[in-house]
């Protein structure tokens, strides 16, 4: 939408939001008192939600501003029904909801109206989730737990996972493909989706 978002940590640990009109020069944005360091930002519908340590999860909207809003505003959620003690590595947007990838062998879906419901979770079975990433009508995540599992969805709602050679930490989708990478270094990118 014509903006660069990052998010992360600070040297001391307090979490960091930054803005970008064109990838060169960064804004650092102020973050609502009570959040933790922030590892995932994702855009649908006219909003931000940014996730993080100790089940942090932040949002802000255009409010109708017809694109000029520059998202400086952030608010915590008041409540989503994701513990304190889980950390939302991931996140992305996908057939009209947020999709956060947790620690505790979930995954959470956010509801139509994100400010004022709690979020449904989708438990793992012993996989913790580490990345997730949506493009051509396809979402995928990935994790690990005895062996490392690739999850896929067209629609959201129906999932199935295979056995992937290692658990990706970082996935992403453009201009066709998806690339993925894992703490080895090592990349892994697909155009046919499966």
């Amino acid at each position: 939408n014509g903006r660069f978002m990052a998010v992360g940590r600070n040297s001391s640990g307090a979490p960091t939001l930054c803005l970008s009109w064109d990838g060169v020069t960064w804004d650092i944005m102020a973050t609502p008192s009570g959040s933790s360091a922030l590892c995932d930002i994702a855009y649908g519908e006219r909003t931000w939600i940014a996730v993080g340590m100790n089940g942090t999860v932040l949002y802000s909207t255009d409010s109708g501003n017809n694109g000029n809003c520059v998202y400086q505003y952030w608010t915590k959620l008041p409540y989503t029904g994701i513990t304190r003690t889980e950390e939302l590595c991931a996140v992305s947007y996908a057939y009209g909801n947020f999709y956060a990838a947790s620690s505790a062998n979930k995954l959470w879906i956010s509801p139509s109206d994100i400010k004022n419901n709690p979020w449904s979770a989708m438990t793992t079975s012993g996989v913790v989730l580490k990345s997730i990433g949506y493009g051509n009508s396809k979402l995928f995540a990935f994790g690990s737990g005895n062996e490392s599992l690739m999850y896929k969805t067209d629609d959201g709602i129906n999932w199935n996972n295979t056995i992937f050679p290692v658990c990706l930490a970082s996935l992403t989708y453009g201009n066709g493909k998806f690339v993925g990478a894992n703490n080895t270094a090592c990349a892994y990118t697909t155009d046919d989706y499966s």
